[in-house]
């Protein structure tokens, strides 16, 4: 039930979200500001975000697509 309502989550942001918002919340264009700024900012949108931890794969995945550090992702 939970991985179903991470892929829900995940699907509706990738689908409502564009991806130029991603890019620019974490300041893709700009490496340096982004390996910092992508850990900070990462684990807070999972914990507002939070289903469960597989929940979370999917949303990460599309996190990840949009621009954010790996170090965000984890």
């Amino acid at each position: 039930r939970d991985l179903i309502i991470g892929l829900l989550i995940a699907g509706a942001i990738a689908a409502w979200v564009p991806n130029t918002f991603w890019e620019n919340f974490f300041l893709a264009d700009d490496p340096t500001w982004a390996a910092i700024w992508g850990p900070i900012v990462g684990p807070v949108v999972a914990i507002v975000s939070f289903v469960c931890s597989i929940g979370n794969v999917p949303l990460a995945a599309v996190l990840w697509n949009g621009g954010i550090s790996f170090g965000g992702v984890v």
